[in-house]
């Protein structure tokens, strides 16, 4: 719901979010110190509310908030079909993504060991992601495929960081896994971010 009042440019979402990194800290000083390291995925997630708040805040933002979205110009019916087919491939591919991740968050592994190579599946998702794009064309790939590898990169890595913290030297073999997973969505999040900027200031020059 947060994330479509955003996209909508509902002023009240900015607001909500802000209490992301207040939860945290109430959890945080809340917890006995004994949990506290259990609970440390939550002051790795301030680090990135905080980002997100910044990001919310610029002049760009504020104007995105202010004035609300463009009114697109009309479209031939086949470009906007292909766009919307793209569009809800990249949803379902979301979706499949925090399917295949969710055993590993969440440790089912240990209680079903059938769901332990579940998040091998996730390649399945990079063909439906390129015919996506040669349905909806190329423009904005980079930035569309930032923007998903950045959001599975802050469902796992807030709970990888809590499971190295907590067992450092002594990871299961479902935790390691989890451990890498954060850590090469991490490096794939900051090379795509990389190509996005430089992409925005080659059309900005």
């Amino acid at each position: 719901m947060q994330a479509y009042a955003l996209l909508k440019a509902k002023r009240w979402a900015r607001p909500l979010l802000l209490l992301g990194p207040v939860l945290a800290l109430v959890l945080w000083f809340s917890a006995p110190p004994s949990l506290r390291v259990a609970v440390s995925a939550q002051l790795l997630n301030i680090f990135i509310f905080v980002y997100a708040l910044y990001l919310l805040t610029r002049a760009p933002s504020n104007r995105y908030f202010r004035e609300g979205l463009p009114v697109p110009a009309t479209l031939p019916w086949t470009v906007r079909l292909r766009r919307k087919s793209r569009s809800i491939l990249y949803v379902l591919t979301a979706i499949y993504l925090v399917w295949t991740f969710n055993a590993l968050i969440l440790g089912l592994p240990r209680i079903y060991p059938a769901t332990y190579q579940r998040d091998k599946l996730g390649f399945i998702a990079l063909p439906i992601l390129l015919l996506a794009e040669i349905l909806g064309g190329p423009s904005g790939a980079i930035k569309r495929l930032f923007n998903l590898c950045a959001s599975f990169a802050w469902l796992v890595a807030p709970t990888a960081f809590a499971v190295f913290m907590s067992s450092p030297g002594r990871l299961t073999q479902t935790h390691s896994q989890l451990v890498n997973w954060a850590f090469g969505l991490s490096i794939a999040t900051a090379a795509l971010f990389y190509l996005k900027r430089r992409a925005e200031k080659g059309k900005a020059s």
